[in-house]
């Protein structure tokens, strides 16, 4: 079997049916969907997955996810349909009221993790952090201190349960292993847009009594070929002294065309949002590395699939 699906420590593998998972990068953590045979008939299986069980999946290099069964339909004496969500759920659902003051990154997210005493694993960040946050949803918190760090250092940071266990990592870290060339591939396309170019990156201060910019940034080249496509970003005092450095970062980041693709293809655990994979497919172009948007994951009969949709790894 490719995959087994463990309920309380129970393996229940031959009782499961339509088994997939997916992950998107908008959002923390994974969704695993399955069917489990249940019967009031003698001699056939019994309920064996009820909600609030604690689920694992694993595959053939180990452990996948765990998680937490949230979600259950039922329809006569049919299979029943189950919903799991990993440990990342709750960092999606919970709201909170903290605040931070010049504390660098990588300890604020301790901090705030600290109130749901979930683990984590997270390297050295510098930036400091100066923010109140009310009423806002613990993962999206997570989000905007990286947002922050990325504006002042250009590194991406990407945040991933494993386990129950948070994961802060460096994207380009997030490589997978596997290669995946043009025999391997089904159904590609691609797609290339400068709708959301931005040439020219103005940065002001967020003082309503000032209207001054405080530096720009433009390609002129780029500027020349498509037009004036310009954005004014804010910052607060305290970002004021780094206005040059936040607006080339956000020209490097914005002054581009966006590529996408989707594809679909064999299986990889190690596939989810978030993460890199290295495509050579040239009949379409998708050639090179690309961050994965979102995947989804079906394993039917042994047989593995997922679909991906991809945007060129910066």
């Amino acid at each position: 079997m490719t995959h087994e699906l463990f309920v309380n420590g129970k393996n229940i593998s031959n009782l499961v049916g339509g088994l997939s998972w997916a992950s998107n990068v908008d959002s923390l953590g994974m969704e695993l969907n399955f069917s489990a045979a249940s019967s009031d008939a003698q001699g056939l299986p019994k309920q064996t997955v009820s909600i609030g069980d604690i689920v694992v999946l694993k595959g053939k290099k180990g452990e996948i996810m765990q998680g937490i069964v949230l979600d259950e339909q039922i329809k006569g004496r049919s299979p029943r349909a189950y919903i799991a969500f990993d440990y990342g759920f709750y960092l999606n659902k919970n709201e909170v009221i903290i605040q931070f003051n010049k504390i660098p990154a990588g300890e604020a997210i301790k901090k705030l993790l600290g109130q749901f005493n979930v683990k984590c694993s997270i390297p050295k960040i510098a930036t400091k952090i100066s923010k109140i946050y009310k009423g806002e949803v613990v993962s999206d918190i997570i989000k905007d201190i990286l947002d922050q760090v990325e504006k002042e250092t250009g590194v991406k940071y990407r945040m991933e349960m494993r386990g129950s266990e948070l994961h802060i990592v460096k994207g380009s870290d997030l490589i997978i292993s596997a290669k995946f060339n043009m025999d391997a591939i089904i159904n590609p396309s691609r797609s290339r847009s400068a709708v959301e170019m931005k040439n020219v990156i103005l940065v002001v201060s967020d003082d309503e009594k000032v209207t001054k910019v405080l530096t720009k940034a433009e390609d002129a080249k780029n500027k020349k070929k498509f037009g004036v496509m310009q954005k004014v970003h804010t910052v607060g005092k305290k970002d004021v002294a780094q206005a040059k450095n936040i607006a080339s970062k956000m020209l490097k980041e914005l002054n581009k065309i966006v590529e996408t693709g989707e594809i679909e293809l064999l299986g990889n655990d190690e596939a989810r949002a978030g993460r890199i994979l290295v495509i050579n497919e040239p009949v379409t172009g998708l050639v090179g590395r690309y961050f994965i948007k979102t995947v989804n994951h079906t394993s039917n009969k042994g047989i593995h699939m997922m679909k991906l949709s991809l945007e060129v790894a910066s």
